[in-house]
Order: structure tokens, then C-alpha cells, then sequence
């Protein structure tokens, strides 16, 4: 019994430090296309067991928007460095 409740807790405490990470622009553009999939599937018709699957998915796909793309990570593995002084110029003496 032991054993379970601490197996419990290692793997929820090991989640909340991957829960608050931000996701990139491009997870977030993939989130935004797949809730406005669901809004056109909305509009047209659908069973009352399909709409119940569509509102569940679009309210989990909204939780994930607004935990995780508020502040959405630059997308790519390129480096862009940021210096809040300029770059020097080299001086051409003519």
C-alpha cells in the first residue's frame, strides 16, 4: 500500500514542473487550427454523443491555449541572440 501511494505521488509531483513550460508558436498555431475545426464542425450537424466528444475536446484544447501559449516559445532550433547594446561597426579610415 505504501509503495502505491508513493508511486502516486512521484508521478504527479514529476508532472507539475512539465505543466507550466510554454509551448511553441508552432504548437500553439496546431491547437488553434484543430479548435477552429471543431467551431465549423459545430456550425454544421452533428449527433448529440459527437457534440458531447466536440465540446470536451474544444474545452481541453482551450485550457491547453491558455496555460501554455500566452507567451509562446520561439519556434526552430536557430539561435537569435538578443543584446540590449548595439553592435559596433568597424571604423573604415580612408
Amino acid at each position: 500500500m505504501i509503495k502505491w501511494i508513493l508511486l502516486v505521488f512521484i508521478s504527479v509531483f514529476t508532472t507539475f514542473p512539465q505543466a507550466g513550460e510554454a509551448y511553441t508558436q508552432a504548437q500553439c498555431d496546431s491547437i488553434k487550427k484543430q479548435r477552429e475545426a471543431i467551431r465549423s464542425q459545430f456550425r454544421s450537424g452533428y449527433s448529440n454523443k459527437e457534440g458531447e466528444r466536440l465540446t470536451a475536446r474544444d474545452k481541453t484544447l482551450f485550457t491547453l491555449l491558455a496555460n501554455n501559449c500566452s507567451k509562446p516559445k520561439k519556434s526552430g532550433s536557430a539561435y537569435q541572440a538578443t543584446s540590449s547594446t548595439p553592435t559596433r561597426r568597424p571604423v573604415v579610415v580612408k
